[in-house]
Protein backbone atom coordinates (compact mmCIF):
# COMPACT_ATOMS: atom_id res chain seq x y z
CA UNK A 1 0.00 0.00 0.00
CA UNK A 2 1.41 3.36 -1.00
CA UNK A 3 1.77 6.21 1.47
CA UNK A 4 -0.92 8.15 -0.39
CA UNK A 5 -3.40 5.27 -0.05
CA UNK A 6 -2.43 4.85 3.61
CA UNK A 7 -3.08 8.55 4.23
CA UNK A 8 -6.53 8.25 2.62
CA UNK A 9 -7.40 5.23 4.80
CA UNK A 10 -6.10 7.07 7.87
CA UNK A 11 -8.47 9.94 7.13
CA UNK A 12 -11.40 7.54 6.65
CA UNK A 13 -10.57 5.78 9.94
CA UNK A 14 -10.47 9.12 11.78
CA UNK A 15 -13.96 9.85 10.48
CA UNK A 16 -15.16 6.53 11.98
CA UNK A 17 -13.70 7.13 15.47
CA UNK A 18 -16.98 8.43 16.94
CA UNK A 19 -18.70 5.23 15.73
CA UNK A 20 -16.31 2.76 17.39
CA UNK A 21 -18.00 0.09 19.44
CA UNK A 22 -16.95 -0.69 23.00
CA UNK A 23 -16.20 -4.31 23.82
CA UNK A 24 -15.57 -6.25 27.03
CA UNK A 25 -15.12 -9.98 27.50
CA UNK A 26 -12.76 -12.93 27.79
CA UNK A 27 -10.11 -13.55 25.14
CA UNK A 28 -7.71 -16.43 24.45
CA UNK A 29 -4.05 -16.09 23.59
CA UNK A 30 -1.25 -18.48 22.68
CA UNK A 31 2.30 -17.27 23.27
CA UNK A 32 5.73 -18.79 23.34
CA UNK A 33 7.06 -19.12 26.90
CA UNK A 34 9.48 -16.25 26.22
CA UNK A 35 6.51 -13.89 25.81
CA UNK A 36 4.19 -15.50 28.37
CA UNK A 37 5.93 -14.03 31.41
CA UNK A 38 3.81 -11.70 33.52
CA UNK A 39 5.41 -8.50 32.24
CA UNK A 40 5.28 -9.56 28.58
CA UNK A 41 2.13 -11.59 28.02
CA UNK A 42 -0.13 -8.60 27.34
CA UNK A 43 2.49 -6.06 26.25
CA UNK A 44 2.82 -6.99 22.58
CA UNK A 45 6.62 -6.95 22.66
CA UNK A 46 6.99 -10.10 20.54
CA UNK A 47 4.77 -8.64 17.82
CA UNK A 48 6.73 -5.39 17.96
CA UNK A 49 10.01 -7.26 17.62
CA UNK A 50 8.97 -9.51 14.72
CA UNK A 51 6.00 -7.72 13.13
CA UNK A 52 2.72 -9.43 12.34
CA UNK A 53 -0.19 -9.42 9.94
CA UNK A 54 -1.72 -6.32 11.58
CA UNK A 55 1.36 -4.55 12.94
CA UNK A 56 4.63 -3.46 11.37
CA UNK A 57 7.92 -3.84 13.21
CA UNK A 58 8.04 -1.57 16.24
CA UNK A 59 4.28 -1.40 16.88
CA UNK A 60 3.20 -3.33 19.97
CA UNK A 61 0.16 -5.53 19.38
CA UNK A 62 -1.46 -8.34 21.33
CA UNK A 63 -2.96 -11.00 19.05
CA UNK A 64 -5.82 -12.95 20.61
CA UNK A 65 -8.97 -14.87 19.70
CA UNK A 66 -12.53 -14.98 20.93
CA UNK A 67 -12.41 -18.81 21.07
CA UNK A 68 -9.70 -21.15 22.34
CA UNK A 69 -9.80 -23.29 19.19
CA UNK A 70 -9.23 -20.24 16.99
CA UNK A 71 -6.28 -19.13 19.14
CA UNK A 72 -4.69 -22.57 18.73
CA UNK A 73 -5.33 -22.63 14.98
CA UNK A 74 -3.88 -19.14 14.53
CA UNK A 75 -0.77 -20.11 16.50
CA UNK A 76 -0.05 -22.93 14.03
CA UNK A 77 0.23 -20.65 11.01
CA UNK A 78 3.92 -19.89 11.57
CA UNK A 79 4.83 -23.56 11.83
CA UNK A 80 2.93 -24.33 8.64
CA UNK A 81 4.41 -21.35 6.79
CA UNK A 82 7.93 -22.53 7.54
CA UNK A 83 7.11 -26.21 7.02
CA UNK A 84 8.09 -27.26 10.54
CA UNK A 85 7.44 -30.81 11.68
CA UNK A 86 6.23 -31.70 15.20
CA UNK A 87 9.80 -32.38 16.39
CA UNK A 88 10.72 -28.77 15.50
CA UNK A 89 7.87 -27.17 17.44
CA UNK A 90 8.52 -25.19 20.58
CA UNK A 91 6.26 -25.22 23.64
CA UNK A 92 3.42 -22.72 23.82
CA UNK A 93 1.38 -21.22 26.61
CA UNK A 94 -2.38 -20.86 26.25
CA UNK A 95 -4.01 -18.41 28.61
CA UNK A 96 -7.15 -16.34 28.95
CA UNK A 97 -7.49 -12.69 29.77
CA UNK A 98 -10.29 -10.23 30.35
CA UNK A 99 -10.56 -7.09 28.24
CA UNK A 100 -12.68 -4.21 29.50
CA UNK A 101 -14.03 -1.24 27.55
CA UNK A 102 -11.93 -1.58 24.42
CA UNK A 103 -12.75 0.88 21.62
CA UNK A 104 -12.80 -1.46 18.62
CA UNK A 105 -12.56 -0.82 14.88
CA UNK A 106 -14.50 -3.78 13.52
CA UNK A 107 -13.03 -4.79 10.16
CA UNK A 108 -15.38 -7.78 9.99
CA UNK A 109 -18.31 -5.43 9.26
CA UNK A 110 -18.84 -5.16 5.52
CA UNK A 111 -20.39 -1.69 5.79
CA UNK A 112 -17.34 -0.35 7.64
CA UNK A 113 -14.94 -1.95 5.15
CA UNK A 114 -16.98 -0.34 2.36
CA UNK A 115 -16.65 3.09 3.98
CA UNK A 116 -12.91 2.50 4.39
CA UNK A 117 -12.76 1.15 0.80
CA UNK A 118 -10.97 -2.06 1.84
CA UNK A 119 -12.38 -5.37 0.63
CA UNK A 120 -12.31 -8.53 2.76
CA UNK A 121 -10.57 -10.52 0.00
CA UNK A 122 -7.86 -7.90 -0.16
CA UNK A 123 -7.35 -8.05 3.62
CA UNK A 124 -7.27 -11.84 3.74
CA UNK A 125 -5.07 -12.14 0.65
CA UNK A 126 -2.48 -9.62 1.82
CA UNK A 127 1.04 -11.07 2.02
CA UNK A 128 2.12 -9.23 5.15
CA UNK A 129 5.47 -11.02 5.21
CA UNK A 130 6.71 -9.01 2.22
CA UNK A 131 9.21 -6.36 3.33
CA UNK A 132 8.04 -2.75 3.07
CA UNK A 133 9.33 -0.70 0.15
CA UNK A 134 11.91 1.87 1.22
CA UNK A 135 13.84 4.57 -0.58
CA UNK A 136 17.64 4.49 -0.79
CA UNK A 137 17.81 6.60 2.37
CA UNK A 138 15.45 4.26 4.28
CA UNK A 139 12.25 6.30 4.02
CA UNK A 140 9.10 4.16 3.99
CA UNK A 141 7.44 4.23 0.56
CA UNK A 142 4.89 1.42 0.87
CA UNK A 143 3.97 -1.41 3.25
CA UNK A 144 1.59 -4.39 3.30
CA UNK A 145 -2.08 -3.35 3.48
CA UNK A 146 -2.89 -5.04 6.80
CA UNK A 147 0.17 -3.57 8.53
CA UNK A 148 -0.71 -0.13 7.17
CA UNK A 149 -4.27 -0.46 8.49
CA UNK A 150 -2.94 -1.51 11.91
CA UNK A 151 -0.46 1.37 11.94
CA UNK A 152 -3.03 4.06 11.08
CA UNK A 153 -5.61 2.63 13.49
CA UNK A 154 -3.05 2.64 16.32
CA UNK A 155 -1.92 6.16 15.40
CA UNK A 156 -5.58 7.26 15.53
CA UNK A 157 -5.88 5.95 19.10
CA UNK A 158 -7.97 2.84 18.38
CA UNK A 159 -7.65 0.31 21.23
CA UNK A 160 -8.18 -2.79 19.10
CA UNK A 161 -9.09 -4.15 15.70
CA UNK A 162 -11.59 -6.93 15.16
CA UNK A 163 -10.33 -8.82 12.13
CA UNK A 164 -11.33 -11.91 10.17
CA UNK A 165 -9.43 -15.08 11.01
CA UNK A 166 -7.29 -16.35 8.16
CA UNK A 167 -7.31 -19.83 9.72
CA UNK A 168 -10.99 -20.54 10.44
CA UNK A 169 -13.57 -19.09 8.08
CA UNK A 170 -16.25 -17.08 9.83
CA UNK A 171 -14.23 -16.59 13.02
CA UNK A 172 -12.80 -13.28 14.17
CA UNK A 173 -9.82 -12.15 16.23
CA UNK A 174 -9.05 -9.02 18.19
CA UNK A 175 -5.68 -7.32 17.84
CA UNK A 176 -5.12 -5.01 20.82
CA UNK A 177 -2.74 -2.04 20.81
CA UNK A 178 -1.74 -1.96 24.50
CA UNK A 179 -0.03 1.43 24.33
CA UNK A 180 -3.38 3.01 23.43
CA UNK A 181 -5.15 1.77 26.56
CA UNK A 182 -5.74 4.62 29.02
CA UNK A 183 -5.63 2.24 32.02
CA UNK A 184 -3.33 -0.78 32.29
CA UNK A 185 -6.05 -2.85 34.00
CA UNK A 186 -8.16 -2.86 30.81
CA UNK A 187 -6.38 -6.18 30.09
CA UNK A 188 -6.08 -8.65 32.96
CA UNK A 189 -4.80 -12.21 32.83
CA UNK A 190 -7.24 -14.72 34.33
CA UNK A 191 -5.68 -17.05 36.91
CA UNK A 192 -2.16 -15.58 36.56
CA UNK A 193 -0.80 -17.71 39.39
CA UNK A 194 -1.44 -20.84 37.26
CA UNK A 195 1.01 -19.70 34.59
Amino acid sequence: MSLAERAAIAQRIKLRLPDLSSWSGVLHRVASPAFARQDDRLAGVGAARFGGRWNPLGLQAVYASFEEATALAESQSIEEFYGLIPDDLRPKTLFRFRAAGLRVLDLTEGSLRNRLRIGEKRLLGCDWRLPPDRSDDGELLAEPLTQAVGRVAAEAGVHALRVPSTRIRGRHNPVVFPRNLPQPDMLQTLHPSDL
